[in-house]
């Protein structure tokens, strides 16, 4: 059984605001088991990093000890669930 991963519909407009280019923490991409008000994909953490490390999920970057995404790619993962979801 696989979950669909969707975009939350109340996706906050500070996820418009910031360029494509612009990178963001694992903490605002997933649901953090409820804690993240404002995920931009509304999965648990576990799912989350068990998608990226099997190849399902963008690579992350690694910057001076921290991880992190590019936004462009997160967006277009959330867009495509939500396409799909809608079939």
């Amino acid at each position: 059984m696989s979950k669909s991963i969707t975009a939350p519909e109340n996706e906050p407009s500070y996820f418009e605001n910031l360029p494509d280019y612009a990178l963001i923490r694992a903490s605002r991409i997933h649901n953090g088991n409820g804690k993240n008000k404002c995920p931009l994909l509304d999965i648990a953490p576990s799912t989350f990093f068990a998608g990226v490390k099997k190849g399902l999920y963008p690579k992350p970057l690694k910057i001076g000890g921290c991880t992190f995404w590019k936004l462009s790619e997160i967006k277009a993962l959330a867009d495509s669930n939500e396409k799909e979801a809608s079939k």
